[in-house]
């Protein structure tokens, strides 16, 4: 198995290289891995909202959904207009019992993406 590579960029681009890393980690279905660069991106730019989104999925994926509840909220403090991260955001708390605050989340995304709220309502709403 390769070893992990060393990123050494410079300046204000090191947290992209990391998140590209964890993307392709991710894509290699090395998830572990993902979490730990997508965490590495955040620690050098705590602002890449990007990386966040990507580690809430990466959470999702391994079933840590409370991780990964955390990861989008964080997204969304930094980007409290994002689409995605509210939509995962709400399926993560539907996948972990919390019907409420997924409907809350519903409420959120109806005032500026409602086609993805309806979607979301869609997919938590019992059968």
């Amino acid at each position: 198995m390769p070893s992990k590579p060393s990123v050494r960029a410079c300046g204000s681009t090191r947290d992209l290289t990391w998140n590209s890393l964890g993307g392709a980690y991710a894509r290699l279905k090395r998830y572990d891995d993902a979490v730990e660069a997508y965490r590495q991106a955040v620690h050098i730019n705590p602002k890449n909202a990007d990386a966040l989104l990507s580690l809430g999925n990466t959470y999702d994926i391994l079933n840590r959904h409370n991780d990964a509840i955390d990861a989008y909220r964080q997204a969304l403090r930094i980007n409290p207009k994002d689409a995605d991260a509210w939509l995962f955001l709400g399926l993560s708390y539907s996948i972990t019992g919390n019907r409420s605050a997924a409907l809350d989340v519903v409420r959120e995304l109806q005032r500026f993406d409602p086609e993805k709220a309806n979607v979301l309502f869609t997919v938590i709403t019992p059968r």
